[in-house]
C-alpha cells in the first residue's frame, strides 16, 4: 500500500502563501512551504483571474469536465 504524498492547501493556506511570496520574495516562500513554483503560479493566476473561488481544483471533478465538454462542442 503507497503513501499518498500529496498535500492539501486550505484556500487560506494559498492566499496566506501568495500573500508571502509577493512580500518575502518567491523562492524563499517556495523552499519554505516545499511547494513547486509552477504550483505557486498555478495558483497566483487562478487567483488573479477569478478570485479566492478560483483556487479550489475542480479540474478533476468528472462532472465539470463533462460539462466542458458540451460547452465546447456547441461552440463548434
Amino acid at each position: 500500500m503507497g503513501l499518498n504524498l500529496r498535500r492539501k492547501f486550505s484556500d487560506d493556506d494559498k492566499i496566506k502563501i501568495l500573500q508571502e511570496g509577493s512580500i518575502n520574495g518567491v523562492p524563499q516562500t517556495l523552499r519554505k512551504y516545499d511547494i513547486g513554483q509552477s504550483l505557486f503560479y498555478k495558483w497566483r493566476k487562478a487567483f488573479i483571474n477569478g478570485g479566492v473561488t478560483s483556487l479550489n481544483d475542480k479540474s478533476k471533478d468528472p462532472e465539470l469536465i463533462r460539462l466542458q465538454y458540451e460547452n465546447e462542442k456547441l461552440k463548434v
